[in-house]
């Protein structure tokens, strides 16, 4: 499957992706600003290039203009209860290279992909989080109309899930009906 912005193409990864995936996990500002996995090796990369390639909802994020891999949108499930209608609740989480920084890019992906949750997936909800200091992420969900909800500490939570997270993350959500009257 592939969606388009006036900028990019979003589409499935395939494995010459990795090489960019190698590319992110050497700079620190990917992990300190989007939780970036660890890729300290190209075999790393190539992993996660196959575990991005199996997910039909993890996206390339592909420039019109130069044809290079410029970042990645997820779509994640955010529960699986269907009577309490969490099936149709999705978290999404994106990246786009540094260079591409404050061109609006991210704007017109995050647009699109909330277009193509609720209007073509019928979702209720779309959630997304970002590091309390990523002030560009904060701003961008703001301005498309996501709500601040809630502020998570991982670091708590450590003797839930071991020390996985060292983070504190800002949650923001949108509703179908607030979409639907922003749309408009």
């Amino acid at each position: 499957m592939s969606l388009e912005t006036k900028q990019t193409k979003l589409r499935t990864f395939e494995l010459e992706d990795s090489e960019v995936l190698y590319k992110w996990g050497q700079n620190p500002v990917y992990k300190k600003r989007a939780g970036y996995p660890d890729v300290k090796t190209r075999q790393d990369a190539v992993n996660l290039c196959k575990t991005y390639m199996k997910s039909s909802l993890t996206f390339a994020i592909e420039s019109k203009k130069t044809h290079e891999v410029i970042g990645v949108f997820e779509i994640n499930e955010r529960g699986i209860d269907e009577t309490s209608g969490l099936d149709r609740t999705k978290e999404v989480g994106f990246l786009v290279d540094q260079s591409f920084w404050g061109q609006g890019i991210m704007t017109e992906v995050l647009s699109r992909m909330i277009d193509y949750l609720f209007k073509d997936l019928n979702q209720l909800e779309v959630w997304a989080a970002c590091y309390i200091d990523n002030e560009g992420c904060q701003h961008l969900l703001k301005k498309l109309g996501f709500n601040y909800m809630y502020q998570l500490d991982y670091s708590q939570l450590t003797s839930f899930i071991g020390d996985l997270f060292e983070s504190v993350e800002n949650y923001y959500r949108l509703t179908q009906s607030q979409y639907m009257t922003l749309s408009r």
